[in-house]
């Protein structure tokens, strides 16, 4: 039966909730193969964990620095340093050798706290095998996505004017397959690698429309238009407990914190607590 390999992308700040976003997967997810954590150092020992060091993808935050020149003003441009983390995804089939066709990428700071399933197993008649059906949550919050999302789609390609989804649930499903089929549709239209496209097109100057990148809602836009019949729409819920004001994870001081939100997400049938912090290192 097909396997797929599940990639998790940190930094030091969520090196805590990490390991309990790992655990949370061991626990309550069947059926993958490798779990791969991308991070400039390794954040954890847990057994059967691998690391990939950030460090070897073709990009650093310096490049993506010098690639935002049309984020303003500079103090706005180095926060948007963490959209390397976009790019890791992004490029992970690329870059992490021998990597299954369908990848479930997932946020490190997302805490699964019951059993949940991204695949459905489906028999194929004309190949007589057994196959992965990738299962998209979409965004009750947002079901109209977000403009200065949209905007960027226009600036990618005019094939994307009408992407107006949302399908942020802090995982997603890629396929190699069709990451590439993005990325060679983008850099045939641009002239230019996807990476530096991705970023050139962001703008937050006065008087411009703001554009703004958003990899999985990209993705997730792209197979409901281009690919309907590769993959199964669900709803799923998630409980969001936010750091306050850009400080770090709430967890990271108070793990009690955890065990009260996992009374209430389950009440509210939750499959998973995002544990966000925003901020990642400015510097480069």
């Amino acid at each position: 039966m097909n396997q797929y390999d599940i990639v998790i992308t940190s930094c030091k700040k969520d090196q805590k909730v990490l390991q309990l976003c790992i655990n949370s997967i061991k626990k309550y997810i069947n059926g993958y193969r490798r779990i791969i954590v991308v991070s400039n150092e390794n954040l954890t020992d847990i057994e059967n964990v691998e690391w990939f060091d950030e460090k070897k993808y073709p990009f650093s935050k310096k490049d993506l620095y010098d690639q935002m020149y049309n984020v303003v003003p500079d103090s706005l441009r180095r926060k948007r340093l963490g959209y390397i983390n976009q790019l890791l995804k992004l490029y992970a089939h690329y870059i992490i050798p021998d990597l299954t066709e369908n990848i479930l990428i997932i946020d490190s700071d997302v805490i699964f706290i019951k059993e949940s399933s991204f695949f459905d197993y489906n028999y194929n008649q004309t190949t007589k095998n057994n196959e992965l059906i990738p299962k998209y949550g979409y965004n009750y919050m947002y079901p109209n996505g977000w403009d200065f999302y949209q905007n960027h789609f226009k600036k990618l390609h005019p094939t994307f004017n009408d992407f107006n989804k949302s399908g942020i649930c802090h995982h997603i499903i890629y396929n190699k397959h069709i990451i590439n089929e993005i990325f060679n549709l983008i850099e045939k239209h641009h002239n230019q690698t996807f990476w530096k496209i991705y970023l050139n097109l962001m703008d937050t100057r006065p008087n411009e429309i703001h554009s703004e990148p958003a990899n999985c809602e990209l993705y997730f836009n792209y197979i409901s238009k281009f690919h309907k019949d590769k993959f199964i729409l669900r709803l799923i819920k998630w409980l969001e407990s936010p750091a306050v004001g850009g400080q770090n994870n709430r967890i990271n001081s108070d793990e009690s914190i955890f065990q009260t939100q996992k009374e209430k997400a389950l009440k509210e049938n939750c499959n998973y607590i995002a544990f966000h912090s925003y901020d990642r290192d400015e510097t480069f």
